[in-house]
């Protein structure tokens, strides 16, 4: 999503909030640095895309917790596969791979 897009979904509480109340000095230096690098035009962009990326941490971290629920499933349902089983189909299928070719 562009930029402007995302700065046009920023919520608005309803009145003017000077950044420098809410944030410690090292993070309002931070975001005057990101703003004067030129990738951001204001603050407000800058924590669009921490908000932006922050959502995309949260999705991560929950497809994790749900991959490690279903694993923890299959363990309590002895749903497994025997760990020389999966390492020798491995070996079978990405050995020809990693093999110098044979002249002669």
């Amino acid at each position: 999503m562009p930029r402007e897009a995302q700065n046009a979904d920023v919520l608005h509480l309803g009145r003017a909030m000077d950044s420098a109340s809410i944030f410690t000095e090292q993070q309002q230096r931070f975001l005057e640095r990101q703003v004067a690098s030129g990738h951001y035009g204001s603050v407000e962009e800058v924590m669009a895309e921490a908000l932006h990326l922050l959502e995309e941490r949260e999705e991560r971290l929950a497809s994790l917790d749900a991959a490690i629920e279903e694993g923890c499933a299959d363990l309590d349902g002895n749903n497994t596969v025997d760990a020389e089983e999966v390492f020798g189909d491995l070996e079978r299928a990405y050995r020809p791979r990693t093999q110098p070719p044979r002249h002669g």
